[in-house]
């Protein structure tokens, strides 16, 4: 047959792909992905000859070829045995290097910011040796990614990020600037896909690397023979690393207690060269609200300490601190009176004026320091769900206070929910120009402050008592049943498009276990709750840690443990609807006992 691209004679398609040949096991023939090579997440194959494009030519007007025709015609060598498509694996090709030269040619400014790759990578320096001496693993991740932001099918980009893997495994011990950037793409990918337990290995070999590598220490002090652009580059990559590793912390436990030791790494110079620095308040703020997560982590020994000064002066000064370095401007402040649509325009406006090449940091800047502000209060405005403000336990003092964190944290979950409402809107309406491609990739990053303005919002409604409310048009449950919808809404979202990805179905609920699960299901119950039907079951909720075990290249059942959902506070021994709870360790029952025996009714 006439190849259409080729313009030349390729053999017949056979029947099966390379590797259901080899494991002499009946293929679908599908094209360009088989059955099973799409289940299994591997690179599907056929014989179909060596299918290499040439060189790119230009045409008699001067310019070069589309990147189009040159992708589609095939992703590297097409070899005719399996052990020879493992070794091709990590050859570099003319596809891959116009899929990043179009990557890096983006003139987006925000990818800049949305982007590790565009920010990690000297994309000039990368293609002009991408041939010659860039490592296969970091090659191939980084198209990964250009598949991604490309909207390629989603064969490509996890074809990509599967040879990545492979490819990994031979340097994965060998301490190296562009080993570091490999890992932690690579777990930036993985998380981003929904898969965090499977990210986290890769990220913590990357932080090994690091205190190996003294990376924590400015390269001037360390390496100080490097060129300039080398130095650099070992900026970028640390700030990126500390960046994710102030999120960890203020997420889950696994690296509660990690911390560098005397880090003297200056700032970037792309840091340096703008107004102020939307990922380093981001940052600050998420250094914040772990601080809080371990003053919160076990319930006092008495209500009256909940609202002692020595519990909370720390915490208070810190917030104060924090919210006093960053400038008012940069930060999204819904007016609660008015209907959040009103105010699309404006935040727009806001939005490009201050920050036009960090919108993703202008967006996370403003939900962490409103979910800072819940954090902060949420444990004290619980109180006021279990306390009568005409108890005679309870002093001026005390109902000023209570008073004042209930009111705190609610406002700051109705903001919270407002800019939620605000970017459901930007994403029906399509703003190519306001948020870049790859803000609803790492969209992911903003539900922990979500779920805390539904924590808050639904426990306003639906237990705090009404002689709390000084103000009548509080309304708290109008509130809670306009807004919940919509978060509920983003994290289906969410969460449909990590399902989407998944590779297996969890039996037992006849779903399909990610980080956004949980949450998913929380705040179903949570707008349940505010509509009056109380007739849950008792269920205790975590997230599932997706594992797949590979025999033979079969993908099986989900494999691991259940553990407590990635938000910034759990649920603090609360139910939701009388049932639904979260598994979060010791101190969620250590929450629960201290409601039910040990707060005055």
């Amino acid at each position: 047959m006439i190849h259409p691209l080729l313009g030349r004679s390729v053999p017949t398609k056979p029947s099966s792909c390379l590797r259901c040949r080899a494991a002499k096991r009946k293929c679908s023939a599908e094209r360009p992905v088989c059955a099973y090579c799409r289940r299994a997440n591997k690179e599907c194959v056929y014989n179909e000859g060596a299918v290499v494009p040439s060189p790119v030519k230009s045409d008699r007007r001067g310019s070069s070829a589309s990147v189009t025709s040159i992708t589609s015609i095939g992703i590297g060598s097409r070899s005719p045995s399996v052990d020879a498509i493992l070794v091709a694996d990590e050859a570099p090709t003319i596809a891959d290097f116009a899929l990043l030269l179009a990557f890096f040619s983006d003139s987006d400014p925000k990818l800049t910011s949305d982007s590790p790759a565009h920010y990690l990578i000297d994309k000039d320096r990368f293609l002009a040796s991408f041939f010659s001496s860039q490592p296969a693993p970091l090659r191939l991740v980084l198209c990964a990614l250009a598949a991604y932001s490309s909207d390629m099918p989603s064969h490509v980009t996890l074809g990509y990020y599967n040879r990545a893997k492979r490819s990994m495994v031979a340097v994965r011990d060998t301490p190296a600037i562009k080993t570091v950037q490999t890992l932690f793409l690579l777990a930036n990918f993985a998380f981003s896909m929904g898969q965090p337990y499977i990210s986290k290995p890769l990220f913590s070999t990357a932080l090994r690397m690091c205190l190996e590598m003294k990376l924590y220490l400015d390269p001037d002090e360390i390496s100080p023979s490097l060129e300039e652009w080398e130095k650099e580059e070992h900026r970028r990559l640390f700030a990126r690393v500390l960046y994710h590793v102030k999120y960890a912390q203020a997420v889950t436990d696994y690296l509660e207690g990690f911390q560098f030791s005397s880090v003297t790494v200056r700032q970037p110079a792309w840091y340096c060269g703008t107004s102020f620095d939307m990922r380093a308040h981001v940052s600050e703020l998420w250094d914040l609200i772990a601080f809080c997560k371990r003053v919160h982590d076990q319930p006092p020994l008495t209500w009256l300490e909940l609202l002692a000064p020595w519990r909370n002066a720390d915490m208070n000064l810190r917030l104060m601190e924090a919210h006093a370095k960053i400038p008012p401007l940069a930060i999204l402040m819904p007016k609660l009176e008015s209907p959040p649509n009103y105010e699309v325009e404006t935040f727009v406006s806001q939005i490009m004026m201050v920050s036009p090449g960090d919108t993703t940091g202008m967006i996370l800047l403003s939900l962490n320091y409103h979910a800072s502000i819940c954090v902060l209060f949420r444990p004290i405005a619980y109180l006021t769900g279990f306390l009568d403000p005409s108890s005679p336990h309870l002093t001026l003092d005390h109902i000023t206070i209570l008073r004042a964190a209930l009111h705190e944290a609610f406002h700051a979950a109705l903001r919270i929910a407002a800019l939620n409402q605000f970017l459901l809107d930007t994403q029906r309406h399509h703003r190519p120009h306001f948020l870049s491609r790859l803000f609803w990739m790492l969209q992911s990053v903003l539900a922990p402050a979500l779920f805390e303005s539904a924590v808050v919002l639904w426990f306003a409604a639906c237990r705090v008592r009404s002689a709390w409310w000084m103000d009548p048009c509080a309304a708290p449950l109008f509130h809670a049943r306009a807004h919940l919808g919509p978060l509920l809404e983003s994290f289906r979202g969410m969460y449909m498009k990590f399902g989407s990805d998944a590779a297996a179905v969890d039996a037992a609920t006849k779903k399909r276990p990610n980080v956004m699960l949980p949450l998913v299901d929380a705040v179903e119950a949570m707008l349940r709750d505010v509509q009056g039907d109380t007739r849950l079951e008792e269920i205790v909720q975590g997230m599932r840690v997706v594992a797949l075990s590979e025999a033979d290249g079969e993908v099986t059942e989900i494999v691991g443990e259940v553990v407590a959902p990635w938000i910034f506070l759990p649920l603090l021994g609360v139910p939701i609807a009388g049932g639904f709870r979260f598994l979060g360790g010791l101190n969620e029952s250590l929450w629960r006992e201290f409601w039910e025996a040990k707060v005055v009714k």
